[in-house]
């Protein structure tokens, strides 16, 4: 019993979905991993990238067909990494220019070595999780539905 009067317990309870079991540290899926490309594809399989890359080549050829290509499964991982990639360097606040630049005070080399800047954008304009149609649907019942399939 405290000074206020309360008694708390000793030994504090929790849900047993909040707690973890099982061994911290790398599995056998991580423990060979030595590029930055290999973690990624743990949680970005290549189940996910095909549905992904079917979706986002629907809503480019709906949105802008005639300037559309498709895009590949390896053009959508180069994609999502270059978004890994801008987050972890904090470019949130710098404009896309400057991230190309030839300055090199000012370059970050990723950028223009792995995509034109047009495409980078043209595919962040009509990037798509799931099937357009259906999504409106639940969308009244389920907040998530539009990832829902990824995770």
């Amino acid at each position: 019993m405290n000074k206020f009067g309360i008694t708390t317990p000793l030994v504090s309870r929790h849900r047993k979905h909040d707690v973890v079991i099982g061994k911290p540290g790398l599995t056998a899926n991580s423990e060979n991993i030595s590029r930055l490309a290999e973690s990624l594809k743990l949680f970005i399989t290549s189940n996910i990238l095909n549905k992904k890359c079917y979706h986002t080549n629907a809503e480019g050829g709906s949105r802008i067909p005639k300037m559309w290509k498709d895009i590949s499964s390896v053009e959508l991982f180069a994609f999502l990494g270059l978004c890994i990639v801008s987050g972890f360097l904090r470019t949130r606040k710098e404009p896309a220019a400057k991230l190309r630049t030839t300055n090199a005070a000012y370059a970050r080399l990723i950028f223009g070595a792995t995509m034109a800047r047009d495409r980078f954008f043209q595919i962040l304009h009509v990037i798509h999780f799931n099937d357009k149609t259906t999504t409106n649907k639940w969308r009244s019942r389920d907040k998530l539905a539009p990832i829902r399939n990824v995770f």
